[in-house]
């Protein structure tokens, strides 16, 4: 029994010199458990055993028979290890398990300090550190702050890697040409500006912008096919080195701003108006072009073009004298001439030349005969010399008088202006014709003997002297005092 209470005693030693050691036993737990029962001892070396049936000490029951018991074999006592302990205040080492930090304190780094509140000082000689969840920068407690959340100021914030406080808002950097603004928490790097969501450089007047240059123009100046330009209104300057284009619906001509004109429309001088394709400015009005032959003038808007001019609503080309004129040659005469049987001539008055190589036609009712401008005399007109007129048709100039011609038989003579025709002459006022020897006359024959006969029994006959021949085919008769016999004349006496 004494064994067994200093068995319990070491285990006791122990149990406090591992609390000494770093365990803990609790305090309140029982070294040895006894129960309040019976038993029977009396076995001794060999007797049974088990049950209620006990061996007598010193001996053991094993496997149902007491047996001599072993010496108990006592483990050796472990070393007491004694431990002292140090409470080290702010700012002291605390390395190792037996320095500890003042109540307060915590060992940060191997120095105990105080923690720091968010906005706290920190670091360096404050010997205070920052509570969990913020970190000390700039000597002063911060909490990190994602893209988007707020920073600086009084939210005692700091931005993630990466990222920048920008207006109180922790963004990322964005190249020239990359997202920016709205939800992208981006803001461009130096230089650039954030326009519709895109970090773009400001061009000047004059420079590279849009497409791919991640450029826009300055203020004043628009992009117009990736050059910045400034804007011209109605009669300014434009194109060339002004970098100006025109608005307005006004076009760049000849370095003025100029709005097109419709065909009849104003144009030039001080409206700054240019004519539409295919007109022309004239005289102030947009008009269009138009070919020989082609309509011109009134409300068509249209001028004639190639040396022509409009006459009668046509464009028509001046002809000179002998020209071509009139009908499809779309020609008028110069002045001066008139078209004459589609030719151009020149006027020419009674007596003047006419025809031929003059180019020149007769006026005042006159024709042009043999080359001079005559006028045309009625029946019983004057005619011929200086009169420099000629007998209407049907009728002969004789002895400066017209005269119509009579036929053998017709009146003649006196007031009736009528002559004979050829072969006849006027007797007693009626035109007869001449007949030949032997040719009928008198009667109805208008014909009277041709000088020299003598109309005898209708027939002109010659007379013929005595001795001569007579009768027959010789259209002879003989002088009075002879007759004619046997086809000679022969007095009463032969």
């Amino acid at each position: 029994m004494m064994a067994t209470r200093a068995l319990a005693a070491a285990v006791a030693v122990a149990a406090l010199t591992t609390v000494a050691a770093g365990a803990t036993v609790p305090a309140d737990t029982p070294a040895v458990a006894t129960t309040s029962r019976t038993f029977f001892f009396g076995g001794g070396h060999g007797a049974r055993c088990g049950g209620w049936l006990r061996c007598r000490s010193p001996y053991v029951c094993e496997h149902g028979t007491c047996k001599t018991q072993a010496p108990p074999v006592v483990a050796p006592r472990p070393p007491v290890v004694v431990q002292v302990h140090y409470l080290v205040g702010p700012g002291g080492f605390c390395t190792g398990p037996q320095f500890h930090c003042q109540t307060g304190y915590v060992c940060e780094h191997g120095t105990c300090k105080s923690q720091s509140p968010p906005g706290g000082t920190c670091g360096g000689a404050t010997n205070a550190f920052c509570v969990a969840g913020t970190t000390c920068e700039g000597g002063v407690c911060k909490k990190t702050s994602p893209l988007g959340g707020t920073c600086g100021g009084v939210t005692n914030a700091f931005c993630v890697a990466g990222a920048s406080c920008v207006g109180g808002v922790c963004v990322k950097e964005s190249p020239l040409g990359g997202t920016c603004g709205g939800t992208t928490n981006a803001a461009c790097v130096a230089g650039a500006s954030c326009v519709s969501g895109v970090c773009v450089k400001e061009s000047p007047l004059g420079g590279t912008c849009g497409g791919t240059t991640n450029a826009v123009c300055v203020a004043g100046a628009s992009c117009v096919s990736g050059a910045c330009v400034k804007e011209s209104p109605l009669g300014g300057t434009c194109g060339g080195t002004t970098n100006a284009v025109c608005i307005g619906g006004a076009s760049c001509v000849g370095g003025a701003c100029v709005k097109e004109s419709p065909l009849g429309g104003t144009c030039g001088g001080v409206t700054n108006a240019f004519c539409v394709g295919g007109a022309s400015c004239v005289g102030g009005v947009c008009v269009k072009e138009s070919p020989l032959g082609g309509t011109c003038g009134g409300t068509t808007n249209a001028v004639c073009v190639g040396g022509a001019s409009c006459v009668g609503g046509v464009c028509v080309k001046e002809s000179p004298l002998g020209g071509t004129c009139g009908g499809v040659t779309n020609a008028v005469c110069v002045g001066g001439t008139t078209c004459e049987g589609g030719a151009c001539k020149k006027a020419s008055p009674l007596g003047g030349t006419c025809g031929g190589v003059t180019n020149a036609f007769c006026t005042s009712g006159a024709s042009c005969v043999g080359g001079v401008c005559v006028k045309q005399s009625p029946l019983g007109g004057t005619c011929g010399g200086t009169t420099n007129a000629v007998c209407a048709a049907g009728k002969t100039c004789e002895d400066g008088t017209c005269k119509k011609e009579s036929a053998a038989g017709r009146e003649c003579g006196g007031t009736t202006n009528a002559s004979c025709a050829s072969g006849s002459s006027c007797k007693d006022g009626v035109c007869q014709k001449k007949s030949p020897l032997g040719g009928t006359c008198g009667g109805t024959t208008n014909a009277v003997c041709v000088s020299g006969t003598t109309c005898k029994d209708e027939t002109c006959k010659k007379e013929s002297a005595a001795g001569r021949e007579c009768g027959g085919t010789t259209n002879a008769f003989c002088v009075a005092g002879t007759t004619c016999r046997h086809g000679k004349c022969r007095g009463d006496y032969y």
